[in-house]
């Protein structure tokens, strides 16, 4: 049992957290999530596995979605973090959402070939792998823009941890998906979604900043000549 502190602190903490949780962003967050994030999360999880049915070994799967794939993943993110810094967030949002279905719709072309070449199944999970780590970073870089002045931290944190709610539900839908309709149409399957998906965003986008502007007009201005605390 741990006895509550003087100072009020856990109450303040879920005062902010209430807060975080009833803002209008949050809920624009999380639809963004699942236009964005959610079928590429899906049409990730099973590289492995596909790897494998398309008849590469375990020591070249390692090579070809550990190393090269992370690898390819790293150099998006730093690929990312440039485009980010220099266009506009919502703009390059959009730009990686189209760019994330093409290597998807590729899996799902190739996924007949069997046995699969493994300079071409490196290709293939290098395009996917970097897509992926780019549009990881331009989302966080979007969310970061969701957060209000008054709690920029505790609202990250919120919308981070939806962030990671849709890795830990896209590998069961994956499976269930993978399984009844095989790997082609499972990877075709979720390239059509993101398709779906980029129009959702620019809604979705267009909604969020709306909502951002209003918290912002509705935020109380100091009187002329007083300072803040």
């Amino acid at each position: 049992h741990v006895s509550p502190r003087p100072d009020g602190h856990a109450p303040r903490t879920f005062a902010a957290l209430w807060r975080s949780v009833s803002r209008p962003q949050l809920r624009w967050v999380c639809l963004a999530l699942l236009c964005v994030d959610f079928p590429q999360n899906v049409g990730v999880s099973l590289i492995g596995p596909f790897l494998l049915d398309v008849g590469l070994t375990q020591p070249q799967v390692g090579t070809v979605s550990g190393v090269l794939g992370l690898s390819a993943a790293l150099g998006g993110a730093m690929v990312a973090g440039v485009v980010a810094s220099r266009v506009p967030r919502a703009r390059a949002l959009v730009g990686g959402a189209l760019v994330q279905l093409v290597p998807l719709a590729l899996l799902g072309w190739r996924a007949e070939s069997r046995p699969m070449p493994v300079a071409m199944a490196a290709v293939l999970v290098i395009a996917t792998y970097a897509a992926a780590g780019a549009v990881n970073v331009i989302l966080n870089a979007w969310l970061m823009d969701q957060t209000s002045p008054a709690q920029p931290t505790t609202d990250y944190a919120v919308m981070s941890a939806a962030h990671t709610a849709t890795y830990v539900a896209a590998d069961p839908v994956a499976g269930a998906l993978a399984g009844a309709l095989g790997f082609r149409h499972y990877f075709l399957g979720t390239s059509a979604a993101a398709v779906l998906g980029v129009a959702a965003t620019v809604w979705v986008i267009g909604h969020a900043r709306r909502a951002t502007d209003a918290s912002l007009d509705a935020r109380p201005t100091a009187a002329p000549g007083c300072a803040h605390p």
